[in-house]
């Protein structure tokens, strides 16, 4: 009401994403340990990718900052129907790498990306920031990145149960 409804709330939408995605493309955090950890994976011939529920122009925005070559492919929330808390993405990104679900493992920090990366079939590591996730046979759960490395997980591969 204070603008006279000059501008939709599309319009705020719109704007609020393009501001964040000018600002992520300028600096975007990385959590401690993901690049060394995503570098060894690839060196080591693991398929990766980055599967993402912000919009495209955001998941661009990162990946110009961080480098568009650090991940193979990424999938945003424009390029599946449903986003998380739904798997969609997830099955999308198996597809893509030619992959069993049941045979990926995805690194999650949100609760959304946990149940979207649980209820896919895939195994998950989730790395939470100031929410409780619970382990089951398929989540483990640890505080950083930096817990992970390529021997760890060939370990986790072989018995997920295995101390991280």
């Amino acid at each position: 009401d204070k603008c006279n409804q000059a501008e939709s709330a599309e319009f705020f939408t719109r704007k609020l994403v393009q501001v964040q995605a000018e600002k992520m493309r300028v600096h975007t955090p990385f959590m401690p340990g993901a690049f060394e950890l995503v570098t060894r994976l690839q060196a080591n011939g693991v398929k990766t990718g980055l599967v993402s529920a912000s919009p495209r122009i955001i998941v661009d925005a990162v990946l110009d900052n961080v480098g568009n070559d650090l991940f193979p492919f990424s999938i945003s929330s424009d390029d599946v129907e449903r986003t998380k808390p739904y798997p969609d993405a997830y099955l999308k990104a198996a597809l893509l790498t030619n992959s069993e679900i049941s045979q990926c493992l995805v690194f999650e920090d949100s609760l959304t990306g946990v149940g979207a990366a649980t209820s896919s079939g895939a195994w998950l590591i989730a790395v939470p920031h100031l929410v409780k996730v619970e382990e089951s046979a398929r989540v483990r759960v640890i505080k950083s990145l930096e817990q992970m490395g390529f021997e760890t997980l060939r370990r986790l591969h072989t018995d997920f149960t295995a101390p991280i």
